[in-house]
């Protein structure tokens, strides 16, 4: 048992040190406690989160894919139908438009509603996702055309020209829609932080 003369002067301040330093070891230890906890908290986030972005990008590489696959195979009798009739041009430019603007344009609105839902937004996964999109979507527009025109493998200048200026403007298309996407995006989160 301690014994504690107030009227004696270093006793206080003994006092007041063992006090001062207990107290600082119960601070340490609750903050030690609070940091251990946090850290594992943090490690299971992680880990949650690091499964919740793959499911988010196989879906949208799902999202992504199956519109424009639907698309073309709906086209694609049609396609075969322009060697009986030959007077089906509408098909090819509702083609040309599908792949060239439709399509594009489809895919970074979709994939901004998908990643704003998700708070889930990355600008380069996101371009380089609907870029590839896109291009499968080019790669299919040409199988449908070369299996009608039986000429998959010796096009002529005139499609490979066409096929280059679609595929340019596709890609411009998203690349400004995705632009305007992230400048959107960021002016919520300021507007978000502002109002915090």
């Amino acid at each position: 048992m301690l014994i504690w003369r107030a009227e004696e002067p270093h006793n206080t301040i003994f006092m007041l040190r063992v006090m001062q330093s207990s107290w600082s070891a119960r601070e340490t230890l609750k903050k030690s406690v609070i940091r251990n906890s946090l850290a594992k908290n943090t490690i299971e986030r992680g880990i949650e989160i690091t499964k919740l972005v793959a499911i988010i990008r196989r879906n949208l590489f799902t999202i992504n894919i199956l519109p424009i696959v639907i698309f073309h195979l709906t086209l694609l009798p049609i396609w075969m139908l322009i060697n009986v009739f030959e007077e089906l041009w509408i098909v090819t430019f509702f083609s040309a438009i599908g792949t060239t603007i439709i399509i594009p344009f489809c895919l970074v609105v979709i994939n901004g509603w998908f990643n704003k839902d998700h708070n889930n937004y990355c600008f380069i996964e996101n371009w380089i996702l609907i870029s590839t999109s896109t291009l499968l979507s080019h790669a299919l527009n040409y199988i449908n055309w070369g299996l009608s025109s039986q000429s998959i493998l010796q096009p002529d200048s005139e499609t490979l020209l066409i096929l280059k200026w679609e595929v340019i403007i596709s890609l411009l298309i998203v690349l400004i829609m995705s632009c305007i996407q992230q400048i959107e995006l960021n002016n919520t989160k300021k507007s978000r932080i502002k109002n915090i």
